[in-house]
């Protein structure tokens, strides 16, 4: 029975010092892996790159854009190693440890992101700052008219390729049409919106189209006039217009004497200067009337 009891005994303390041997080497095991990953002698088992960019960038000349760039390794308290990059046109983009991407000049290039298990690469496209002059929003045209946009397009950096003036309508209907020069032409009576668009600008000129006025009659009711010096007075007209209802054309005078003895007023009324005789053009559309006006003096 003793014997068997000191049998016991040694055969605990072998599996004691057993077991104790064991744990120094799990702990010399793991202090010594943790001691070479996170003083960066073992690079990690795993160093994933994560960046929120997409694989394609487009940025602005002078644009300064953060690419995101994260990194997850394992184990979890191995250092990271040196963030690497390298770009094909250093010219047009400079990076950093930060992840921050500056666009220096247009062109396109691209962007090698590395980690000590993992590389990205990034296609960057730098654009020049384009904006849109368009003097018109608004422009009334009638059947038959032509008009050319005066679309200007202002580019940073100056020496940066222009790009190309496109032109589309909205909605495409019968109003207009319009050429690749931004010359509208009016074709049906309506309304609708050219749209202008260059780079990544977009702007917009509402068209509308009144229909073609005719003037088919053009009469005064007095072609021959008697007035005093000092008065004033106002024509009276009959105008026949085509379509009906649309707003009479504008209606033009002009003195066609050498010796001015009227004055046409702002209002269209006439202002007799002094005694004599003048005819006075007056016109419509096509449609041209002559009238004789006699000034008396006072008696």
């Amino acid at each position: 029975m003793s014997n068997k009891s000191n049998e016991a005994g040694v055969n605990f303390k072998y599996q004691l010092k057993a077991g104790i041997i064991i744990f120094l080497i799990a702990t010399f095991t793991i202090v010594f892996q943790y001691l070479m990953f996170s003083k960066g002698i073992w690079n990690p088992i795993e160093d994933t790159l994560y960046i929120n960019s997409a694989n394609n960038i487009d940025v602005f000349v002078d644009e300064s854009l953060n690419l995101g760039i994260s990194r997850k390794v394992i184990p979890f308290y191995a250092k990271a190693g040196e963030l690497k990059w390298q770009i094909e046109d250093s010219n047009i983009i400079s990076f950093n440890d930060k992840g921050i991407l500056v666009a220096l000049n247009v062109g396109q290039t691209k962007l090698w992101v590395k980690s000590s298990k993992v590389e990205k690469d990034i296609k960057v496209m730098v654009k020049p700052i384009i904006n849109i002059i368009q003097p018109e929003t608004k422009v009334k045209l009638k059947v038959g008219e032509e008009y050319k946009l005066n679309t200007k397009i202002d580019i940073y950096p100056k020496n940066a390729e222009m790009p190309i003036i496109k032109y589309e309508l909205e909605p495409s209907n019968n109003v207009i049409e319009i050429s690749t020069q931004g010359v509208i032409k009016a074709l049906n009576p309506g309304e609708t919106d050219v749209l202008i668009s260059s780079g990544d600008k977009k702007s917009l000129v509402n068209v509308s189209v009144n229909p073609e006025i005719i003037v088919k009659n053009f009469t005064v009711d007095y072609p021959e006039k008697t007035v005093f010096v000092g008065d004033k007075f106002n024509l009276k007209y009959n105008i026949e217009i085509e379509p009906k209802g649309a707003k009479a054309p504008p209606i033009n005078y002009k003195i066609i004497n050498s010796i001015v003895r009227l004055e046409i007023m702002e209002d269209g009324s006439i202002k007799a200067l002094s005694p004599g005789r003048n005819v006075v053009e007056v016109s419509c559309g096509d449609k041209i009337l002559f009238v004789k006006v006699n000034v008396k003096a006072n008696a």
